[in-house]
This record gives structure tokens, sequence and C-alpha cells, in this order.
């Protein structure tokens, strides 16, 4: 990664964020654009009014999410897992009909104690309520999620 006065620096991962208005190029293109500048898309991921393209994560405007839905982090995740499966599905001429679970999911880490935030649209617990909701044992839980979520992205 280069920095802006042109030194290197060395990253094991970059992440592209657009602006909070989405990203010009996208606005620039002939492919549909929310009111909030970015790619508008709906629950199935896919581009309204164009075929087999399909978006998921901060440069997607999904369709109607309740107001405490997030755009990025694990609900990137889960939207980008449902874009995949229907654009495999459309590509394979059968219809998209993959959808996600909105959901809102972090650890706390407070250093001493740690509190699970958790709310989802069908009301379910996260991982069938085996964890406590406020508890020391979180922060080794999260610092394992991390480790599991970053083997994951550099090794398989």
């Amino acid at each position: 990664m280069v920095n802006p006065d042109g030194t290197f620096r060395k990253a094991d991962l970059v992440l592209y964020s657009p602006e909070m208005t989405g990203p010009k190029f996208a606005q620039q293109s002939c492919l549909p654009i929310s009111v909030g500048g970015h790619l508008d898309v709906d629950r199935y991921g896919q581009a309204r009014e164009l075929h087999n393209v399909f978006a998921a994560g901060d440069c997607a405007s999904h369709e109607a999410p309740p107001p405490w839905v997030p755009h990025q982090a694990h609900m990137a995740q889960l939207r980008a897992k449902a874009a995949a499966r229907n654009m495999k599905a459309v590509l394979a001429g059968k219809s998209a009909t993959n959808r996600y679970r909105h959901e809102l999911s972090c650890i706390l880490d407070m250093e001493n104690d740690a509190l699970w935030m958790h709310v989802s649209e069908d009301g379910k617990p996260p991982f069938w309520n085996i964890f406590p909701r406020r508890s020391k044992i979180l922060i080794r839980v999260k610092g394992s999620f991390e480790w599991i979520f970053l083997y994951y992205l550099r090794h398989l």
C-alpha cells in the first residue's frame, strides 16, 4: 500500500470503503444509483434493471433494510454470500431466491468485561444462546472469532 506521501506500507489486507455518498466512478457509470449515491440493488443483491450484475457491502444500497442494520462488516458478508449464490443461480438460468437475514452482532470488549450486542429480524440469539450476553469470557470469544476470520481470509 502506498501512503499519500509516497512511502510504502506492507499490509496483509486492504479493504476499500467508499465515501458516505458512494463512489464517484459508479455515479458516472450506467449502473443504477440510489439516492445516497450507492449501487441500487434488491434483496437478492441484483442491480435494478440490469441482468447479471450483483453488488454487496459498502458499495451497495440494499432494498428497505431496518434502520439499525449496518452496511459493512458482518452484514456485508451475509449480503455478499447471498449475492454470490444468486449470481450462480442466474448464470445457470435459474431465478435469484437467496436472501440474507438482517442482523447486527458485535462483542464490545471493555478490557475487564465484555458485552454481546445482538439484534436480528427474526429475534434469534447468536450461536443458539450458548454464550452469555455479558461476561469476561466474551473477550476470549471475540479474540477467537477474529483469529478464525483472519485465518479464513489468509488461507482459504
